[in-house]
């Protein structure tokens, strides 16, 4: 740290301002602010330890501006950035002016500034991600302009009296150091220094050194500070010198416990190490037994622990629950982080084992890392997923932390009309800003124990992001299945398999039956990096819903594809293509997934791989359709199909059809996008190969109208 030359410097400086610490916690905050690229820092600890005060005594150290946010219950995160002030000049009555934060932000660009955030564990635990691109790179976008702050000169401080765990990536980005309490042997010498020429102050500083390691093991709200020690001995001299009557009780209570429950929490403390307990009860005594204090303080108790006959048992069959794992110092992104317990860890386990991940090591469970404390996933999951597999989040239920949902398709009316679907039924649906780019709102469930919320934001270039808390999963699901955007969903919370009936939309795109609250659904299709890649209930799959089917049959007579057959999946790999069925006691393929990767072979080597598709996808004996294809672009490729080209879909002035020889294709406009099916004419190569060209020339056209590409 440039401004000190060494920690002795350093921890000399500190102490010349009023704050005390050992030389190894000096060492700690001295190596913390000299953290690159910037300085973020937790204190961890008790009420009463300093942490608040370390910042304050940090700005006259390094002669720099403080700027302290005070944290509470249900904050909003614009009131970090942002505060509403009466005003009788404004029209309004009201003016807006910086928060603490941006505050900060803008005077970091000309000199060191410290930002405390206080008692930031009173917050959310939502809010902890509002702060992780900020903590990574210092920018900030408020009232649709951006800030950067310069990092060098910014230095963070968060506190936490652990009311709540701090989420593990917020925790990542900076350092934690944990503030104890003083050591008595460093409030000695304060007392000894102070009191060095008054001989009856020293007489007392033995006795008030059993009072603070009490206090400290005590369950008092806050623990006695130095000064109220100092202010205990000062009385107790004065008593003394003036041959008055002392009663060691009330000097005790008047200037250290100052509350019937702190005194009654000492007394308890008392009673425990001295083994002289009695009823046990609350009732306050008035007496406090002076002749305990003459007793030295020892501090190298050890308390030894018992263990069950469970826990001995399985250590002795060599039974390790224990996983020896932290996380690197590697940032990435977090979309689920989650207390690590049993059920946790069985739903990253069963996920993993579903999608056929390789399990090498107990601590990567597919896309979930695991700790001894928590459960993280680096991808998000698929907002529909919520419904399509409610049971894997059940169990989260029983876990404490938050999981973010991602939709990327949703559009700005989608968004609407949810806030509007929830807050007509339920009231409790609140946008807290919004501008044409950006939407944040907040869902507010109806649950007695007010467990959690959920906050989401909605951004046009990235869709709706839901940061949920895991508390109100199951009523969040209600939420999303309520609101229609995924067409043909049902939830229940007791299901065991998913109810929705996806293959259907190809034959209501042709028919022109399809419904208003399909639109979503079917962007969805249209945006994937894949030619298609869609999840089909057991509906889609005719007559036959286990493995003992033509097709099936055909491709294990054939090397067509590689297949894999457990008691839970089956998987078909054809290369260019996958396809992933579910199966549960007495209902296999409950579930399937099909995604086609590239274009298939030219050659006939794939026939059999396509009739399994079109079999999952409920198109093999139905005969309405070969192989539907989704491309989403921009809307305004609707208005360049032209009627020479482009009929009317059964009168359906949002559906448009243009009839090849080789395929048909299909334009719907769902008012913010284009959605366009491709379908070939017939099950032939060369008509599924020209269905590809098509779709290829889709999906490369940006600036191009549609008849270019005709």
């Amino acid at each position: 740290m440039s401004e000190m030359h060494n920690v002795k410097t350093f921890h000399k400086a500190l102490k010349d301002n009023g704050y005390l610490c050992t030389t190894d916690f000096a060492n700690k905050v001295y190596c913390a602010l000299d953290k690159k690229p910037m300085s973020i820092t937790t204190l961890i600890g008790q009420a009463g330890t300093g942490k608040s005060f370390l910042p304050e005594v940090l700005g006259k150290v390094l002669n720099c501006n403080v700027h302290v946010k005070q944290a509470y219950q249900g904050m909003d995160w614009d009131e970090f950035v942002r505060k509403y002030e009466p005003d009788d000049k404004s029209t309004s009555g009201i003016k807006a002016r910086d928060a603490e934060v941006l505050v900060a932000v803008k005077e970091s660009k000309e000199k060191k500034v410290i930002l405390l955030l206080d008692e930031w564990d009173k917050t959310r635990i939502s809010s902890d991600s509002y702060f992780l691109d900020f903590l990574q790179t210092g920018r900030l976008s408020v009232g649709g302009k951006k800030y950067k702050a310069n990092l060098d000169n910014l230095i963070i401080f968060f506190t936490s009296n652990n009311e709540r765990d701090v989420s593990e990536p917020l925790l990542r980005r900076g350092k934690v150091i944990v503030v104890d309490h003083l050591p008595v042997s460093l409030v000695a010498n304060v007392l000894r220094d102070k009191y060095s020429d008054n001989k009856v102050a020293l007489n007392k500083i033995e006795p008030t050194l059993k009072l603070y390691h009490t206090c400290i093991n005590s369950k008092m709200d806050k623990p006695a500070t130095i000064q109220e020690l100092c202010d205990l001995i000062n009385d107790w001299v004065t008593y003394e010198i003036q041959n008055l009557d002392m009663n060691w009780n009330e000097l005790v209570y008047t200037n250290v416990t100052k509350n019937d429950r702190n005194h009654i929490a000492l007394q308890k403390a008392i009673r425990d190490e001295s083994e002289r307990k009695e009823s046990g009860d609350d009732k306050l005594d008035t007496t406090l037994d002076a002749e305990y204090f003459n007793n030295k303080v020892n501090t190298s108790e050890d308390v030894a622990k018992g263990e069950s006959f469970m826990p001995r048992m399985m250590k002795l069959r060599n039974f390790d629950t224990v996983i020896d794992y932290e996380p690197s110092e590697v940032d990435q992104d977090i979309y689920a982080d989650v207390e690590r317990n049993d059920e946790s860890y069985t739903s990253a386990f069963l996920e993993a084992y579903d999608e056929d991940t390789n399990i090498d090591v107990p601590h990567f469970l597919g896309f979930n890392t695991i700790t001894n404390d928590a459960m993280q996933r680096n991808k998000p999951y698929r907002l529909s997923t919520l419904i399509d597999e409610y049971p894997k989040f059940k169990r989260m239920i029983k876990s404490d932390g938050v999981v973010v949902f991602i939709e990327r398709v949703a559009s700005k009316d989608d968004v609407v009309n949810m806030i509007q679907d929830i807050s007509d039924q339920y009231g409790n649906a609140f946008v807290r800003k919004a501008d044409n780019d950006e939407i944040i709102f907040r869902i507010t469930p109806d649950t007695r124990s007010n467990e959690g919320d959920i906050n989401a934001r909605w951004t046009k270039d990235s869709g709706c992001e839901f940061v949920v808390s895991t508390k109100v999963l199951r009523a969040f699901a209600n939420y999303v299945a309520m609101t229609d955007w995924y067409d043909f969903r049902e939830f229940n919370s007791d299901m065991k398999v998913g109810t929705y009936n996806t293959y259907m939309q190809p034959f209501h795109i042709k028919d022109g039956s399809l419904s208003y609250n399909s639109y979503q659904t079917i962007r969805r299709f249209g945006v994937t990096k894949d030619y298609l890649n869609i999840n089909v209930g057991v509906g889609g799959q005719s007559y036959t819903h286990d493995d003992n089917i033509a097709e099936h049959n055909a491709l294990v007579m054939s090397n067509e594809a590689t297949i894999k057959q457990t008691s839970r999946t089956t998987t078909y790999d054809m290369g260019w293509a996958i396809v992933r069925s579910w199966h549960r006691k007495n209902f296999p393929n409950y579930k399937t997934n099909v995604r086609i990767k590239s274009r298939p072979p030219k050659d006939k080597s794939c026939i059999r791989s396509i009739d399994l598709i079109r079999y999952k996808l409920g198109l093999q004996r139905g005969g309405r359709g070969i192989l539907p294809l989704f491309v989403t672009l921009d809307r305004s490729q609707f208005n360049e199909c032209n009627d020479h080209v482009w009929k009317n879909v059964n009168g359906k002035a949002n559906r448009k059809v243009n009839a090849k020889d080789e395929f048909n294709s299909y334009a719907i406009d769902t008012h913010e996008d284009t959605v366009f099916m491709v379908d070939p004419n017939e099950k032939t190569m060369d008509k599924i190969d020209s269905a590809f060209d098509f779709v290829d020339a889709l999906r490369g056209m940006r600036t191009e109208t549609l008849e270019l590409v005709c």
